[in-house]
């Protein structure tokens, strides 16, 4: 049976979640890569503004809903 090789595409990223903070992995080829720590408050913080930021574009999203809805009928 013959193996199936599985290109991996770049730029490649790599994530791993710890107890205290989380380590990005960006490979730009297998021999070049860049490492980010981001320590506990940088990601709570982070993850703050992608929540708001989220129920904003929810808002968003449903006045755009009603407002064709409306233009509908």
């Amino acid at each position: 049976m013959a193996e199936q090789k599985t290109e991996i595409a770049f730029p490649y990223i790599q994530i791993a979640v710890g107890m205290d903070g989380i380590v990005l992995e960006t490979f730009y080829s297998p021999q070049i890569s860049m490492k980010m720590v981001l320590g506990e408050n940088q990601v709570n913080e982070i993850m703050k503004a992608w929540v708001a930021n989220r129920k904003d574009l929810q808002k968003q999203q449903q006045l755009a809903q009603k407002v064709m809805k409306t233009k509908q009928h």
